[in-house]
Formats: structure tokens, sequence, C-alpha cells
């Protein structure tokens, strides 16, 4: 069988063979890419936390007092707070949630309105914040710190318990995702990758040109680029992540599924040396 010889592949080694005449040395550029599918070894939980104060009462440390209208919001304000603070302290004892994986947000406070007999009645406050979690994924078996590993029906179970009629814990979504640490984990396989492809592509591309590949002179890499294989695993969003007797027991045990992963890829550009082949012969004028 007759092995086609690419157009621009020709026109490469041409341009490449021409641009060195005047010099001592031939020289080609090739683009090497090597790939791999990375798992998901972190998750990014985000949690809305809420708390609403009217006029007539409120439950507050799980009380029954009463509450002035100009109380109202700064009770609201520092009812999210308080729940905040008992939310932080049991992702850390019972979840084992770091510190520094909890990213907290400013609180909103806004009044409550209902509407009644043709117009809107003001009712009290209400205030609000948001919490981001970063957690190592339970999913993950390439996972080296294993005693961090966390999984999302603990984050539930730990927000439910803090909810009651007044008291508010949703999550509304996670994010899986490849974390730095694993990315350079994974850069000199890539890399390795990478050089073998371009390696490959130089000594066929000097094949056909009927020379031989030589040394490399230069190299230079691009980043790691990321791609996610598994778009709708990005958002999950289960029955609007309200807690009630109806959607969770005693122990909820929630089942999600994080997708297969990221594909990592990282391109290197390598300039190699052309030299004659060893059985090329010159004529002799």
């Amino acid at each position: 069988m007759i092995r086609s010889r690419p157009l621009h592949l020709l026109l490469l080694l041409a341009v490449a063979w021409q641009s060195c005449c005047l010099c001592s040395t031939s020289k080609m550029i090739i683009t090497g890419e090597g790939s791999l599918l990375a798992e998901y070894d972190m998750v990014e939980v985000e949690m809305s936390l809420s708390v609403e104060v009217h006029d007539a009462h409120q439950i507050m440390g799980r009380d029954t007092i009463p509450v002035d209208t100009e109380d109202s919001a700064t009770l609201a304000y520092s009812g999210v707070a308080q729940l905040t603070d008992d939310l932080i302290d049991a992702l850390e004892d019972e979840a084992m949630v770091p510190p520094e994986n909890i990213t907290t947000s400013s609180v909103e406070v806004w009044p409550i309105e209902e509407y009644y007999d043709g117009s809107y009645v003001h009712m009290g406050y209400g205030a609000s914040t948001d919490i981001v979690l970063n957690v190592v994924a339970s999913t993950c078996s390439t996972c080296r710190n294993e005693s961090s590993d966390l999984s999302i029906s603990q984050i539930y179970s730990v927000a439910s318990s803090l909810e009651d009629a007044n008291h508010e814990v949703r999550i509304y979504g996670f994010y899986p995702y490849v974390s730095s640490e694993l990315k350079k984990h994974y850069d000199l396989q890539l890399f390795a990758l990478a050089l073998e492809d371009a390696n490959a592509k130089a000594e066929m591309l000097a094949q056909e040109a009927g020379m031989k590949l030589g040394s490399i002179l230069k190299m230079s890499d691009r980043g790691i680029s990321v791609h996610s294989v598994d778009e709708w695993a990005s958002d999950y969003y289960p029955d609007y992540y309200y807690y009630s007797d109806y959607y969770y027991s005693s122990s909820p045990t929630i089942h999600y599924s994080l997708g297969s992963g990221e594909e990592l890829t990282q391109k290197i550009y390598v300039e190699y040396e052309l030299l004659e082949a060893e059985n090329t012969t010159h004529s002799n004028d």
C-alpha cells in the first residue's frame, strides 16, 4: 500500500530545509501533546443560611421571646451570625472540615412583607449569608489524604440538624474539580507523554523526508489545560435542598455522582536537528 504524504507536512519540511540552507544545520519544529484523565479530588459545596424575625415573636436560641419592630432587623442579623458559627463548629467537629476550607460572606438583611387586604404589611426582617466549603471528594481513589475524606451526606446531616421553623440551611450546589496539587502531581507524567508524542511525530516526518532525526535543539511548553468530560456533573440541584422529615431520616444518605473527571492536556514545542540519512549518496560532477 502506498502511503501518501500530507501536503502541509511536506511544505513544513521544505520550508525548514530551505531556511537552513544558509546555515550548517537543518531544523524542524514539532508540537507534542500529552493527555490523561484525572479523577475529581475536591468538591466545592455552596450553602445558604437564613433567619427570619417577625415583629410579633421569634424563636431565638430555641426559646420564644417577644420582639419589637425596631429590634427585628438587629435580631435577624445576629441570628444568622449565630447560625453561621454553629454550622462552622459542627462542620469542624462532626464532619472534620478544616477551618481553612470554609469561606464565609457578608450578611444581607431585608424586610419581610406580606400582602394583606389590598396592601403589603411589614412583618419583620430576614437575614442571610453564604458559606463555601472545599472538601475532599469521597469518590476519589487517587487522593493521598484519606483522613480528610468526606461524603456529601455528612454535610447534609450537619446542616439539617441546625434547622427549625425560623432557621434555614440550604445546600444549593456542589462543583467537583481537580485541585492544583493533583495537577502538579501529574505534571511530569503529562510532560513525558507530550515529549513521547513529539518524538514519534518528528521521527515519522524525518523518515518521510529521507533524513535522520538529530538532537533536540530547543524546547518550550504551554501550561496544562483542563477540559471537563462530564459537563452535566458540574451542577447538582436535587429537590431545592430543603430539609424536612419527608426527605430526610435521622441518618440521611444522599446519592450523587461526580462524573469521570477532567482531561488534563500538556503541549510542548520541540525543535529538532535534521541530519542527512546514512544511506544518502551524493553525485559527483
